[in-house]
């Protein structure tokens, strides 16, 4: 399987356990034991920026968040591994400001499908020399340092004792994760695990039933029979739900066009996209981005 076929088949998993009871409740008793907000990542969204999306559970973070005011540790990546050779490795990056960006990744196998991150904490009470880079104007420089002085530091104790809540959680995660994964693999006849894998791998592609069907080594009368007897989609269906999901995620940066994402992930025409976007998600791609956009000002608002 190259790259892209486990990229993608992580994005997916991580979809999963986002959506599991064992998540949901565990994410809200984090937040209600340390007052601080916990998400999932896939490793591209956390590469991208890792202090988004927006849980931080302070002003500051979601005041700079909703502007175009970015540390430049998130725009440089600058993640550094704080234990070797620990595959549940305790990772971290420190923002301009001071803020320590926590995470552990997810782990199926051998691979890293993600990372669970705490909302970012500042090691020691704040000060406005740990914001003097900011270029704003003075009122907004006023309502941000402001929001900065009010963050309460988590040091010492309470910090490793979030870090250990993190840890534990992000191995009872790999371990469901893992399961889920060997189900799929007994619960799925080895022509549709082919004929998935193809798929993933060649998304972006024109994809036909007579050629995935040859690469599964059936005919695509058996192949079509089989796949909608497994999945309970179509071929077509599948496939299309599958480019849609994909297109939600590339819709989150803001600077991409509708068109170019169309195209990424496998639409012949703009139309094409559109009228399986609207089918799938219920709106627009349009629609889709500025709604997203809408839940991000209205949490930053809001904090």
């Amino acid at each position: 399987m190259n790259n892209n076929s486990t990229k993608t088949e992580s994005v997916l998993m991580l979809e999963g356990l986002r959506r599991s009871a064992l998540f949901t409740s565990y994410q809200k008793a984090f937040t209600d034991a340390t007052g601080l907000g916990m998400i999932l990542l896939t490793c591209q969204e956390i590469e991208k920026h890792p202090c988004r999306p927006n849980d931080s559970r302070n002003r500051f973070c979601s005041m700079l968040n909703s502007s175009n005011h970015l540390c430049d540790s998130c725009q440089s990546n600058c993640w550094e591994e704080k234990v070797k050779g620990n595959r549940y490795s305790h990772w971290e990056a420190t923002c301009f400001s001071g803020m320590k960006i926590t995470a552990i990744p997810v782990v199926v196998g051998e691979t890293k499908i993600g990372y669970l991150r705490a909302a970012p904490t500042l090691e020691k009470n704040p000060t406005l020399k740990g914001i003097s880079k900011l270029d704003l104007d003075k009122e907004s420089r006023k309502k941000i340092e402001e929001a900065y002085l009010e963050i309460e530091a988590v040091t010492g104790e309470k910090y490793n004792a979030m870090l250990t809540l993190l840890s534990v959680f992000a191995i009872q995660l790999s371990e469901m994760a893992n399961r889920i994964a060997l189900e799929q693999q007994q619960a799925e006849p080895k022509v549709i695990i082919l004929a998935k894998r193809f798929i993933t791998e060649h998304l972006d592609e024109k994809l036909t039933l007579d050629k995935v069907s040859q690469e599964a080594g059936v005919s695509s009368f058996y192949f079509c029979k089989l796949f909608k007897q497994t999945t309970g989609l179509s071929f077509t269906e599948y496939i299309n739900r599958r480019r849609v999901e994909w297109a939600k995620r590339k819709l989150l940066a803001p600077d991409t066009r509708v068109t170019e994402v169309a195209f990424d992930v496998g639409y012949m025409s703009l139309s094409q996209f559109n009228r399986s976007f609207l089918k799938y998600a219920g709106e627009s791609p349009t629609r889709y981005r500025e709604r997203i956009r809408r839940s991000d000002l209205a949490a930053a608002a809001a904090a």
